[in-house]
């Protein structure tokens, strides 16, 4: 199962806050933070696509919205109900 985060590219639908620009730490933001996932999730997926595993993919299926992540990788009710 692919990686979830709730910061990358785009804006919450909630809080109209832009996940990109969300400073983590002097050095880190929200769109750095998400690239460096979806390196893993990449790889992830390659290597379940060579090998002919299932993969579920939800970081491509969940959005990016406070409606479904309580904090930056924590799923409300909302979002374990779309999950499931």
């Amino acid at each position: 199962m692919t990686q979830l985060y709730v910061l990358g590219i785009g804006t919450d639908s909630v809080t109209r806050t832009d996940l990109a620009k969300y400073k983590l730490s002097d050095d880190r933001n929200g769109e750095l933070v998400w690239k460096q996932l979806e390196e893993y999730n990449d790889a992830l997926r390659k290597y379940c696509k060579y090998n002919n595993v299932f993969l579920i993919d939800l970081a491509s299926k969940l959005p990016k919205s406070n409606e479904y992540f309580y904090d930056e990788m924590h799923y409300t009710s909302a979002g374990s109900i779309r999950i499931g």
